[in-house]
């Protein structure tokens, strides 16, 4: 689930719901979904947990340092280093 609603606070409001109503019930049967609303009021949302690191980083996109883009073609992926950590971060961001 903390996969879910981190990659799930990167789509748009419509999008969500689009996707709930439409694709939910394909991938998740007798299954209902949290709201938007819901999502981020989640305490796991919006946390970085890196593996081979102890600490728990609130994601802020100004932590980021500016993207490589890695592909694209339905949708875009970029690199980011995460300044605090140290680490890579890949964003597949949907267009």
């Amino acid at each position: 689930m903390c996969l879910l609603s981190f990659l799930l606070t990167f789509l748009l409001k419509s999008r969500f719901e689009v996707a709930s109503n439409i694709l939910a019930p394909m991938i998740f049967p007798n299954t209902e979904l949290p709201s938007f609303e819901e999502i981020f009021e989640d305490e796991n949302v919006n946390k970085l947990v890196f593996p081979n690191d102890d600490m728990v980083y609130i994601f802020k996109m100004e932590d980021l340092s500016e993207p490589s883009v890695i592909g694209s073609s339905m949708h875009v992926v970029r690199r980011y280093l995460h300044i605090p950590s140290g680490m890579y971060l890949l964003i597949k961001f949907l267009v």
